[in-house]
């Protein structure tokens, strides 16, 4: 439970400004309480005809005397952005590659990105100084997963979307914002304090595929039988727009179709391979899979790589961003 109190003595007619346009901005429900004695308090809703536009609660005609207090107890400062979950942070086991790395607490996109959501972000970006070649990232529809992009697509997507919703790009070049080109793969900087969307780390990604510290150890992203979360090689034929070369017509799913990990993630075992932003070798990392690949590539603990600039039809990306803690 927390609670402001204000310990303050109003006249009839008095006015109370008091600053919560920060408070209202956050998710749940914002209550003034009213006292006369300053021990039996009711609540007075907040509607948006209290808050002047300076974003500042007014009140008038209150009784004398009058007490105040805000109860945001139901308020989550936390809250996941949209479409993210809070991935707790916790430790790899001992048995994963990359060893008993600590993980911090980071937000994780709930599925990979969508063709659609590919498609409105790269809109805005192109409007606004972004370049992609014509050929960069495809779909068959709207909520299936954006494929066809190679890693430095998916950075520059990134930043693109933070600056569409005002956040810092994570991204940089020589300290400007990376936007354009194919520069060399390791002169490009991140910066993790930064709040905008970002690639996961190799461990971040890992750490939320085998369920965080939900884990119950499952082989693949939520249970122990893939075709049960996943789309692969034997269960993603007869897909909408199945590529003709691959057999049976597979290719990507609607994502979220599947069942989810322990973490509520969708799709981290199968439909499409994941860029990490992790270097391995001169290589990038990508994990969990694609719709194309045997039972063995969809672990949670298998690591893939490939070169930055490889776009292929089972490449695609899932979104992090830092929690701010």
């Amino acid at each position: 439970m927390r609670r402001i109190n204000l310990h303050l003595f109003l006249g009839c007619l008095s006015l109370l400004l008091l600053p919560v346009a920060a408070i209202a901005d956050m998710d749940g429900k914002l209550t003034l309480q009213h006292s006369t004695d300053a021990q039996t308090w009711s609540d007075i809703e907040i509607t948006p005809d209290m808050i002047d536009e300076d974003g500042r609660l007014s009140l008038t005609g209150m009784p004398n005397p009058s007490f105040f207090r805000l109860d945001v107890t139901d308020f989550a400062a936390s809250a996941a952005p949209e479409g993210m979950v809070l991935v707790e942070g916790g430790t790899l086991p001992a048995s994963s590659e990359l060893g008993a790395v600590d993980v911090a607490t980071f937000y994780m996109g709930i599925h990979e990105v969508t063709w659609g959501e590919w498609q409105e972000v790269r809109a805005w970006g192109e409007a606004n100084g972004y370049e992609w070649p014509g050929w960069a990232g495809g779909g068959c529809a709207a909520d299936h997963p954006v494929h066809t992009v190679n890693w430095f697509d998916a950075l520059k997507w990134s930043n693109a979307k933070s600056e569409m919703e005002g956040l810092t790009p994570v991204y940089t070049v020589s300290g400007a914002v990376f936007k354009t080109g194919q520069p060399d793969h390791k002169t490009i900087s991140q910066n993790l304090s930064a709040n905008g969307y970002r690639l996961p780390l190799e461990a971040e990604w890992e750490f939320a595929a085998r369920g965080g510290n939900q884990t119950t150890g499952y082989t693949y992203a939520g249970s122990n039988d893939l075709n049960a979360v996943g789309w692969y090689l034997d269960n993603s034929g007869g897909a909408a727009c199945g590529e003709p070369w691959s057999g049976l017509e597979r290719g990507t799913w609607p994502v979220g179709q599947k069942a989810s990990n322990e973490l509520g993630l969708y799709d981290m075992s199968g439909n499409v391979w994941e860029w990490c932003w992790d270097q391995i070798d001169s290589y990038r990392s990508i994990r969990g899979g694609g719709w194309y690949d045997p039972a063995g590539s969809c672990t949670v603990s298998l690591r893939g790589n490939a070169g930055s600039v490889n776009r292929f039809d089972h490449y695609g990306f899932r979104l992090a961003r830092g929690s701010g803690n």
